[in-house]
């Protein structure tokens, strides 16, 4: 029996977006694109700014807690629709520090509950051809009293569907499980190792699930054999897919980028490729959100022939030193995180915020889902050129997975080894 009066939540969420609806590919490959409208208002491109902007400096952090050949992929826009859910019951220095990182500052909550509501509805039905699904609920233990405000508000804008039960229980693992398999169709079957501890009280979970097969696809006949170049320099023998194409990219001093489409083309994966003798990390030490859309800008279409390897990656990783590190620091304080937004029981801190993520890339497409979660315990004490661009992605390179109308940046990593 749990009788402390002071409460801590356990914030779960996945790599991505809040609500339980998916836009499948169910389209003949003949059929035009549907015109979905892309949000246009000041404040809905502010939001989708504001998660971007999350994007390098997130993954600057994460990799920094890594060793230095590990793969790693990051959701910046799952964690901002945590964020979120966060700043919806979060008051006074707790609340300024999310908002600072959000962008948000001069945003009412309301407005932003808003905007990311219309926002999601707009990623999940933007592309008939490409799989977008977006879950997000809240499991709240039996004894803790929840404001009928706080869940409303993640219901009304998140879609989050409300589960009660006693959440220190193999039974609540096992479903919290089950619903984060569900969520990202079998990519990550699991979230927790473990029942939760005794002081755990509430957990907010988000999934995001992605699924787009290439506009351009690459014939399995010319998949080989080749040697792929890891950070260190030994060399692994990876399944090469090769096309020759017109694609836009840009050619730069240290790194060469191109972008390609999924689907109707709304969706892409931009991949940043530095050049022979460059490494990857030095490269990206100075990217931001405005450098990779400045490069994107100046991208033109030309022929690339295009070496790209199979990869299938799993990644799982604590973010509460990156945030921290990102001025996010009052949240994981016991006594210091005020979190009154969301009950008068007692008071919560974040005691873990883990995100998993995985990508699956083949000659038909790319597989992603993401699974962010974060537990909360009880206080006790130029032009183109005439000549094609080669692109052999046979080295470490980084990649983007956004949305291309609003620029949301859905999915990020480093491929460092294979």
């Amino acid at each position: 029996m749990k009788k402390s009066k002071f409460y801590a939540m356990a914030l779960m969420l996945p790599v991505a977006l809040l609500s339980t609806v998916s836009c499948d590919n169910e389209d003949g490959p003949d059929d035009p694109p549907q015109p979905v409208i892309c949000p246009t208002s000041s404040l809905t491109r502010a939001i989708s700014e504001s998660s971007n902007d999350l994007a390098f400096p997130l993954l600057d952090k994460v990799c920094a807690q890594q060793e230095p050949g590990k793969n790693v992929i990051v959701s910046p826009l799952s964690l901002a629709e945590v964020l979120t859910m966060l700043s919806n019951g979060a008051k006074g220095e707790t609340l300024s520090q999310i908002t600072d990182l959000l962008r948000t500052k001069d945003t009412s909550l309301g407005e932003q509950n808003s905007a990311i509501g219309d926002l999601n509805q707009y990623l999940i039905s933007a592309d008939s051809k490409t799989s977008v699904t977006i879950a997000n609920s809240q499991w709240i233990d039996d004894e803790l009293k929840v404001k009928d405000e706080y869940v409303n508000i993640n219901a009304k804008w998140l879609n989050a569907e409300t589960r009660n039960q006693d959440l220190a229980t193999a039974k609540t693992m096992n479903d919290i499980n089950s619903w984060c398999d569900k969520n990202t169709k079998g990519c990550i079957k699991k979230i927790l190792d473990q029942p939760l501890s005794e002081d755990c009280r509430l957990g907010l979970i988000n999934a995001l699930y992605f699924k787009g097969m290439w506009a351009e696809k690459f014939n399995k006949d010319q998949t080989r054999e080749e040697d792929f170049t890891n950070y260190d320099g030994a060399k692994s023998k990876v399944k090469m897919m090769h096309q020759t194409e017109t694609f836009l990219a840009y050619e730069g001093k240290d790194v060469d980028m191109a972008e390609f489409d999924y689907g109707n083309g709304r969706f892409c994966m931009d991949v940043i490729l530095p050049h022979e003798g460059k490494k990857l990390d030095e490269c990206l030490k100075e990217f931001s959100s405005s450098t990779f859309f400045e490069y994107i800008k100046e991208s033109r279409e030309r022929d690339v022939i295009v070496s790209m390897p199979r990869m299938e990656i799993e990644f799982n990783t604590s973010l509460i030193q990156p945030l921290i590190d990102m001025g996010m620091k009052n949240a994981f304080i016991r006594g210091l995180a005020d979190f009154s937004g969301i009950t008068d029981d007692g008071k919560l801190f974040v005691d873990k915020f883990i995100q998993a993520t995985y990508m699956k890339v083949d000659e038909e497409g790319t597989e992603a889902a993401a699974v962010t979660a974060a537990f909360l315990n009880k206080v006790t004490s130029a032009g183109p050129e005439p000549t094609p661009l080669i692109f052999n992605m046979n080295r470490p390179f980084a990649f983007v997975i956004r949305e291309k109308d609003s620029n949301t940046i859905l999915f990020m990593g480093k491929v460092r080894y294979l």
